[in-house]
């Protein structure tokens, strides 16, 4: 999976692929997997669903929006969600890409 904040490259933030979980090249540096992971399991707690079934949600193509759109949340919600459980690895005085990797992150389909 190819993550970019939504205006900038990889490496106009200094920031290199690296993978996450499902073994698919992630952007970011280290911290990525961390970041990925935490988004993945706060939208399962948010829609309601257990970390296995997301993944095979996920795995089947769908993104995290697509998710939760099925059921019933907003985009704005799950990347409000996806934000706050990345901040803490995308570290302080980030606020304004944090949002930007979230929004990423929340609408990326899978290869």
């Amino acid at each position: 999976m190819n993550i970019a904040a939504a205006s900038a490259s990889p490496a106009a933030v200094g920031a290199s692929p690296t993978t996450w979980s499902g073994g698919s090249p992630a952007w970011g540096g280290p911290g990525s997997r961390g970041r990925m992971d935490a988004a993945v399991s706060a939208t399962a707690q948010l829609v309601g669903l257990s970390l296995d079934a997301m993944k095979a949600s996920l795995g089947d193509g769908r993104s995290l929006l697509d998710v939760a759109s099925s059921r019933g949340v907003s985009a704005a919600t799950v990347t409000s969600t996806i934000a706050r459980a990345i901040a803490p690895a995308m570290g302080s005085g980030q606020g304004g890409l944090t949002a930007q990797v979230a929004s990423r992150i929340a609408s990326h389909h899978r290869a």
